[in-house]
Formats: C-alpha cells, structure tokens, sequence
C-alpha cells in the first residue's frame, strides 16, 4: 500500500511539474516582452528628447541667422522609422533572452522528470522483487502447513492401527466403487493407506450393487453406520490431510449394526 501511495504522490508532483513548466515559459516571455518594451521606451525617450533638443538649436540658430534650416536636418529629424527598428530590436533581444531562460527552464524540468522516472524504475523493480520475495515466502508457507497436515493425518491413521474395541471384534474395511473415470484409482489409493497405516482388512467392491448415488459435495463418503464419533477422526484425517486429493465426507447413523464395518464410498461424478 505504501508503494502505491509513493507512487500516487510522485504522479500528481510529476503532473504539477508539467503543468508549471508552460507557465513557467509564458512568464519569462512576458519579462522578456516587458523588458524590451522598457529598453525601447528608453531608447525612443532618449532619441526623441536628443533630437527635440536639437532641433531647438536649429531653431534658434534660424532666428539669429535668418537662414533655412538644412534638408540633412530635416531628414534627421523625420528618420523616425530607425527608431521603430531600434525599439523592435530591442524587444526581440529581450524576448529571445525571455525565451532562452524559458527552454533553460523546460530542460532542467526535463531532466529532474527523467531522474525521477529512473528513480521511479528503480523503486519498482524494488518493489516486484520484494513481492516476489513475498509470495515465494507464502507458498513455502503453504507447502509446509500443507506437509504438517499430511503427516498429522498419517499420524492418526497409525494410531487407529492400535485401537482395541470393547467387545472384542476387530474393525474391518470395505471400499465400494464403479467403474466411472478414476474412481478405480482412488480406491486403490484408500486401500493402500488402509493397508500400510491402519492395519484393518479391506475388501473392495466394484460390484455397484447397490446402486451408488452420484456425488453430491463429496467424492468419497465415510459411511459410519448407526455410530457416530467412532470413525470420525479417522475421516477427518482422510480430508484433512488431503490424503486422497478428492473431496471427502461422513455419513452416520444409517440403519445397519456392524458397527465394527466402515464402508467407504467412491461415488460417480461428472469430473471422474
């Protein structure tokens, strides 16, 4: 969340800059346009006041002498188009230092904008790595918890190989199944556990007779008969432990009395 933050911060710094960066330019036209108005104002004030001035002494020397006043002076004084080019120079000199401030500025925003996207890069391929150093972590995580649950499961299954029952009879195992997909498979995979872990004779049973009911939540079915705790840790351990990879289930007090018989259900369903 922090990076994204960081992230989301420098967007909106990045876009401020951007959007500075034009005004930035229009200001310093603006003190560029000015300046060189001033400098022509000053020029065009200083030449007209030098030529008033002059003109005035022409004048003056007219009136002592009686003599015209000279066409070069005449010329000179009505030259005015001179000093609209002195005024325009100006104002261009001003504007073009206006505008080189301005691209100084546009390039020094540039490069600060580059800096960060490198920085931004940098920050990011930090990031992902950092994630990716997460999720390795998590599915270690998972790995082993999924581990410790196997073995816990294997551990129950040794337990019940064991158990004594009150009356003296021993436990027995039957795993019903059909011929449907890998439903054969699974079975195998129940007896074996059974075999190697619990100890209790299994039978296996593809007759289908009865008929299986195709699975409803649960691919393979505990049946415990009329008990209800006597296998339930035993069918905890099988789901838990995720022993088999299906999904797997209990069903207790069906009307039947050998206790001592867990039949195990690998019902039909569309997914094999």
């Amino acid at each position: 969340m922090a990076i994204r933050e960081t992230i989301s911060q420098w967007a909106v710094q990045e876009i401020g800059d951007v959007r500075r960066a034009p005004v930035a330019f229009a200001l310093m036209f603006v003190i560029g346009l000015a300046g060189g108005s001033f400098a022509a104002w000053f020029l065009l004030d200083k030449t007209y006041n030098e030529r008033i001035a002059f003109l005035q002494g022409q004048l003056d020397y007219q009136a002592r002498t009686q003599a015209p006043i000279p066409q070069v002076t005449v010329q000179r004084i009505t030259t005015w188009p001179s000093t609209a080019l002195w005024i325009a120079s100006g104002a261009l000199v001003f504007i073009a230092i206006g505008f080189g401030l301005s691209r100084k500025t546009l390039k020094r925003e540039n490069r600060t904008l580059i800096r960060r996207i490198d920085v931004l890069q940098v920050s990011k391929a930090a990031a992902e790595k950092g994630q990716a150093a997460i999720a390795a972590e998590r599915d270690g995580v998972v790995a082993a918890m999924k581990q410790l649950k196997h073995h816990h499961a294997i551990e129950v299954l040794q337990r019940h190989s064991t158990r004594k029952r009150t009356d003296g009879v021993s436990e027995r195992v039957t795993i019903r199944y059909g011929n449907y997909g890998k439903d054969y498979e699974i079975a195998q995979t129940i007896e074996r556990l059974f075999n190697e872990h619990v100890k209790w004779p299994v039978t296996l049973d593809a007759s289908n007779n009865p008929a299986l009911p195709r699975a409803e939540g649960f691919k393979v079915v505990f049946d415990h008969g009329m008990t209800f705790h006597a296998y339930a840790e035993l069918t905890h351990a099988f789901s838990e432990g995720n022993l088999l990879g299906v999904t797997v289930g209990q069903r207790s007090l069906t009307p039947r009395e050998d206790t001592e018989h867990l039949i195990v259900l690998v019902l039909p369903s569309s997914d094999g």
